[in-house]
């Protein structure tokens, strides 16, 4: 036995209007994860440049940190990149 939707289905037309009154922001939706796609990707580009350094004052869950907060189990994130 097929399942009957819970309510009515929109007309064809209606349905072609809706989708038209959220198409702008479906656009704009997607052009934002793209931006944030390209920044992560350029940050990561950028990051990978620099040699590995590893100290215990920057480790984030280390309990060591002088940054360290027991409630969350981790230390503020670190400065951010500079470009």
């Amino acid at each position: 036995m097929i399942p009957r939707p819970a309510r009515p289905l929109p007309a064809p037309g209606e349905t072609m209007k809706l989708l038209a009154a959220l198409l702008p922001v479906l656009l704009l939706g997607l052009a934002s994860s793209a931006t944030l796609l390209r920044d992560l990707a350029y940050a990561a580009w950028v990051e990978s440049d620099q040699p590995f350094r590893f100290n215990r004052d920057s480790n984030p869950i280390d309990p060591k940190n002088p940054a360290y907060y027991l409630a969350t189990g981790s230390a503020p994130p670190g400065p951010p990149v500079q470009r």
